[in-house]
């Protein structure tokens, strides 16, 4: 099952423009969505401040452990 810490909600962001014409143009370079490009950036910071996050932020860890943590876990 996927942990609630992982399924996806919606944002709104106030960015300066060039913040979003370089989420747009990587995407089209990369042929896929500013959602993508985003997410593949934040994945680098979650590992950066893993320690603290898993401390303060609830979920954390599990999203992070996930999809792992669930295939160690015995079939029920």
């Amino acid at each position: 099952m996927l942990p609630s810490s992982i399924r996806l909600t919606d944002v709104h962001l106030r960015l300066p423009r060039y913040y979003v014409a370089m989420l747009e143009h990587l995407a089209e370079r990369e042929r896929t969505s500013v959602s993508t490009v985003l997410t593949r950036e934040l994945d680098g910071i979650d590992g950066v401040y893993a320690e603290e996050l898993t401390w303060s932020v609830a979920g954390f860890e599990a999203a992070l452990q996930w999809p792992d943590a669930e295939a160690a876990q015995p079939p029920c």
